[in-house]
């Protein structure tokens, strides 16, 4: 049950890490995301 609100969490923060970095180069979007983990 605890399984969904942090699997949210984590999307939201993902997708706020992709749009922080605003990089064109999906490698490079991707890089960024990881190095934001």
């Amino acid at each position: 049950m605890q399984l969904l609100p942090s699997l949210a969490d984590a999307t939201v923060s993902m997708s706020d890490m992709s749009l922080k970095c605003k990089c064109h180069m999906v490698d490079e979007k991707l890089r960024c995301i990881v190095s934001g983990l």
